[in-house]
């Protein structure tokens, strides 16, 4: 069971680890200066379902992975799934001394120390939008090591008002905020899958949107620029991108949150964070890839319930009440 000291830091570490790093095209952003690019979710749009998969890095060293599938239920609404897996994550490196400290507490029994040696993370994320892409419901469980059952998020929208609850053994955890429809739910940990429309010079904002913020705000603004086009090197072969560069300050130019690189046909091939001065980065896997990624996914759902299969723990998370 979780420490009640520690609550607020662990729920908010555990918030970006079931969500965040889903920051796919679920929700519109907001705009205040400057026509969107092309947003939206691709079956809001009529296109077909693709699995998206993506290799994740940590100071250009494999960390895991991270795949996403959407599919259109009976009744008209969209489904997107997402699995995240990252192994022996080094959180020494990727959060503050003090904060790694009492994850390492909390998370495991005493004399089975993490730190230094990194712990294996997987989440599972279940999101529902109606046809026209705008977040109803979602789900969320993360396994972490010394934790005997998923740690379970649910949320549901209503109106302007977002429900969020955790269950994490005794530990409930609930929060309900005015939010945007249009925000995004998401950090630095969010590959997005296309970004259609750039050119250079081209610029928009997001609101990005977490309960569980520390500062006590739960709506960031960043601001998003088409700095210029690179050529990298993906899927064997050089490939000219855009280069799409995120900052909290737009007069600071070295204030950069986050960068992103999209090929002319509008797919994000990287997203690359900055996280304590290193470098968090996500890789985009090709079609085939992905698609193998999914079927091994899938085969691993259906062989048993166990720690591995998170999903039926979140499927069966209830849902928080409507206000």
């Amino acid at each position: 069971m979780l420490q009640r000291p520690w609550v607020s830091v662990v729920v908010a570490a555990l918030w970006c680890l079931a969500t965040g790093w889903l920051f796919v095209e679920k929700i519109a952003p907001s705009l205040s200066n400057g026509s969107p690019p092309g947003y939206g979710h691709s079956l809001a749009a009529g296109q077909p379902p693709v699995p998206v998969a993506w290799s994740v890095l940590w100071k250009d060293m494999p960390l895991g992975w991270a795949l996403s599938e959407s599919r259109r239920l009976d009744d008209g609404q969209i489904a997107v799934d997402s699995w995240l897996h990252l192994d022996r994550v080094p959180i020494d490196d990727m959060l503050p001394k003090w904060t790694a400290e009492v994850l390492a507490t909390v998370l495991r029994p005493p004399g089975h120390a993490i730190r230094g040696q990194g712990m294996v993370v997987e989440s599972k994320s279940r999101f529902r939008f109606d046809a026209g892409g705008r977040l109803r419901t979602f789900d969320a469980a993360v396994d972490l090591p010394g934790v005997a059952a998923p740690i379970l998020f649910t949320g549901a929208m209503v109106d302007d008002t977002l429900s969020v609850s955790l269950r994490a053994g005794e530990l409930r955890y609930e929060t309900r905020q005015q939010v945007p429809w249009h925000a995004v739910s998401g950090d630095e940990l969010s590959p997005r899958a296309v970004l259609l429309g750039l050119f250079p010079g081209r610029r928009w904002q997001v609101s990005i949107f977490s309960p569980l913020r520390s500062n006590g705000s739960t709506v960031e603004v960043l601001h998003a620029e088409v700095d210029g086009e690179e050529q990298i090197y993906w899927d064997g072969q050089l490939t000219w991108t855009h280069v799409v560069v995120y900052r909290p300050d737009p007069t600071n130019r070295g204030s950069q949150r986050f960068r992103i690189w999209v090929d002319r046909s509008g797919r994000v091939l990287r997203q690359e964070a900055s996280i304590l001065a290193a470098r968090l980065v996500f890789e985009r896997r090709n079609d085939e890839a992905a698609a193998e990624l999914a079927a091994d996914v899938a085969a691993n759902l259906v062989a048993g319930p166990g720690r591995g299969s998170i999903g039926d723990a979140a499927s069966s998370a209830p849902e928080p009440a409507a206000p």
